[in-house]
């Protein structure tokens, strides 16, 4: 089965780019930056893709990696074949990491526990983007790299500022585009409707209404929205050299620019040109963002990249790690509006020995919060070996078991001494405490990065004593959504903790792709309790339990998302028993195979073949089973 699922992945892959190599570039750009621009409309709507960000990069990393030999017709119909392959290719990468029919009954209990951990992982890593707002990786940006623009621009021509400025300015740009567009679009429809009425009023025949448009102001109507519909997410060279110096426009596309030539990328886990390098030469003059989100998150890794491969890479660390700090304590004290104490870099001896990262006194509780900087690493398709990747990330000096261990020890000094006190880094004397004075201590482990399913889920690696609670684990991006939400909703502090007392005792049955979906249920209905009545081996939170902070961010912004409606629920499953129907052969139609190993849209037609949307069938209870039907 393995062998051919590998055959079936290069056929759809040359598939692909041979409908890719017959299209010009500039429709393609088109169709993909329609489905990643903001309209007021689902993402997942736009195209019947899982992971739509992902495969239209993946789309696009293709695109500028094969010529241009034709020039069809992009239609629909031609969209839809591309979308297709694309969701079969990930359908394919997908059922890699699933045992054959016939390997089924003699794995090992560790090839199942391999398995549990690095194919989630692995899926996450490369179908799900960085989940972050612009606003939160320009605020790191400029907190983790500003100290370091000397070294930047010795480096590349570029500092901090001047990838911000270009950012901000395509960002306006391209919004002053849709803006004029929709003001167009709004002129041709009034144009046009008053066209129609004087055509209908006079009664003119078809060769006379054709006669009359050539003079009607509909024509310039229609004329100027084509012209608008051209150049959407289109900005020119004299446009860049007008704003900027030419120093810099010159640096912006040796590293950011691309070009439709011949490259060597094929699969999903190569290196993606078209994440690195976002602006897409269409000729001479022209340069094309289809998304400028990703521009700032490709300046961000290339600073990045940069600055940790320079001189001052250990300089870099450290103080990135001490940024961390500082913003977890700063979202902290916004949240807890100055009702607790914030205790920072802190030691348990006067000789400057056992560091912690936060304590936060509040009321009768104790938070400490450890924080790792470092960014996971990869994973590696084959579920042996990356499994032994993630489990040495995870344990490492900058993993999560290494915070964990951290807050232990903290825990078990205050439990045991009476006082426990705790020093600055110059021996002085900064706090005493009392265990008798609290009644609940929590353990966080907070990253910079997002670890998956791994944090998610940490009785999957995470080595603690049976009698202690699990950690909460959460990584900065989204600490910094989720208390905001809170804070939003007028949930206090007590809910916060609340939260982190149910979601300990839930902790080994929760999947999800971020903390952010888990922390949406709990915002929606006020508690897990509606869960922990219910009997199953794992509760699925889908995607769109997130979009509450969606919500709150774009009302935030003065915009409006979707509609946010509180009707979603985790989806019931036992994880064993989706593998054994995955691997029995009961699916004969290989479109009903790729349901069974990825969540099914709710605006999807539910696979139950009622031809109602899942949302309104058995996506409503999520009593949907792999194979039923």
């Amino acid at each position: 089965m393995r062998e051919e699922l590998l055959r079936e992945l290069e056929v759809n892959i040359d598939m692909l780019i041979e409908i890719i190599k017959k299209v010009d570039s500039k429709p393609l750009l088109d169709r993909i930056a329609d489905v990643l621009s903001y309209t007021g409309k689902s993402i997942f709507d736009k195209a019947n893709l899982s992971s739509p960000f992902r495969q239209c990069f993946y789309l696009l990393g293709l695109v500028i990696s094969n010529p241009n030999i034709q020039s069809k017709v992009l239609d629909d119909r031609r969209w839809a074949e591309i979308c297709k392959l694309l969701q079969d290719i990930y359908s394919q990468y997908t059922l890699m990491f699933f045992p054959t029919k016939e390997d089924y009954e003699n794995l090992p209990a560790e090839w199942w526990r391999a398995a549990e951990v690095s194919m989630p992982v692995f899926l996450d890593y490369f179908n799900t983007g960085l989940l972050a707002y612009d606003e939160q990786i320009v605020e790191r940006t400029k907190r983790w790299f500003r100290p370091f623009d000397d070294t930047l621009y010795e480096l590349t021509g570029l500092t901090t500022d001047s990838a911000l400025n270009v950012y901000a300015w395509f960002k306006e740009k391209i919004c002053h585009q849709l803006d004029a567009l929709s003001d167009k679009l709004k002129e041709e429809k009034r144009s046009r409707l008053s066209f129609i009425e004087q055509w209908e009023e006079e009664g003119w025949s078809l060769s006379e209404a054709r006669r009359k448009v050539q003079n009607h102001p509909y024509r310039v109507a229609a004329s100027k929205l084509r012209n608008s519909l051209v150049s959407l997410f289109v900005i020119t060279k004299k446009e860049m050299y007008a704003r900027f110096d030419d120093q810099l426009i010159e640096g912006l596309w040796r590293q950011f620019g691309s070009r439709r030539t011949e490259k060597d990328f094929r699969y999903i886990t190569q290196e993606n040109p078209a994440l690195a390098q976002p602006l897409f030469l269409i000729d001479s003059d022209e340069v094309y963002c289809p998304c400028v989100s990703q521009f700032v998150r490709a300046a961000f890794a290339f600073l990045l990249k940069t600055v940790r491969n320079s001189e001052k890479a250990d300089s870099f660390l450290k103080h990135r790690h001490n940024d961390v700090v500082e913003k977890a304590a700063e979202i902290f004290s916004s949240y807890f509006e100055g009702e607790c104490v914030i205790l920072k870099s802190v030691f348990e001896r006067p000789d400057s020995q056992n560091e912690h990262d936060i304590v936060i006194l509040y009321e009768r509780n104790i938070l400490l919060i450890e924080v790792k900087a470092t960014a996971p690493k990869e994973p590696f398709r084959d579920p042996d070996r990356a499994f032994v990747r993630i489990e040495r990330a995870f344990k490492g000096d900058q993993g999560i078991q290494k915070a964990y261990n951290q807050c232990l020890r903290l825990k078990q000094y205050i439990l045991r001494s009476n006082p426990a006190v705790l020093y600055d880094k110059h021996g002085k004397k900064i706090k005493e405490m009392s265990s008798r004075d609290f009644d609940k201590i929590y353990s966080v482990c907070l990253t910079a990065d997002t670890y998956g399913i791994v944090a998610l889920n940490l009785s999957l690696l995470l080595d603690k004593p049976e009698e202690e609670p699990f950690p909460w684990s959460c990584n900065l991006y989204d600490l910094e959504t989720l208390l905001d939400a809170f804070k939003d909703r007028g949930h206090s502090p007590h809910s916060f903790l609340r939260y982190l007392d149910e979601r300990a005792r839930l902790h080994k049955k929760f999947f999800a792709s971020d903390e952010l979906e888990v922390a949406g249920f709990y915002l929606q209905y006020g508690s897990f309790s509606r869960l922990e009545k219910k009997e199953a081996d794992k509760f699925m939170f889908t995607p769109d339990l997130s979009d509450i902070f969606d919500d709150i961010y774009f009302r935030k912004h003065g915009d409006r998302f979707l509609p946010y409606k509180k009707d979603s629920e985790p989806t019931v499953i036992d994880i064993r028993d989706e593998i054994r129907e995955i691997v029995s052969g009961i699916r004969k139609d290989r479109s009903m195979e790729f349901a069974s190993t990825r969540r099914i849209g709710r605006n999807e037609p539910c696979p139950c073949g009622s031809g109602k949307k899942y949302k309104y069938c058995h996506g409503r209870d999520g009593t949907w089973r792999h194979g039923a039907g």
